[in-house]
């Protein structure tokens, strides 16, 4: 039982690391994501559709892991 317990707290210790990294990460992007939005937007007056568009890939690759992280936050 005593070694159940301990591996029990090793694992709650574990996710509780896991969302601890999550949430830093979705703070990180948070931040990130309103600057990479005026870089576009500067990219688009500058007739730079290149650099737009692989500004507005990089946007949906963070949304897309703030909201996995949300997800999987909120199922632990």
């Amino acid at each position: 039982k005593l070694n159940e317990i301990e591996n029990l707290q090793i694992s709650i210790s574990s996710v509780e690391e896991a969302v601890k990294n999550m949430e830093k990460e979705i703070l990180n992007n948070e931040k990130e994501l309103p600057l990479l939005e005026e870089e576009k937007k500067k990219a688009v007056s500058e007739k730079n559709f290149k650099e737009a568009g692989k500004i507005a890939s990089k946007i949906k690759i963070l949304q897309e892991k703030k909201n996995e992280y949300l997800s999987e936050i909120e199922t632990n």
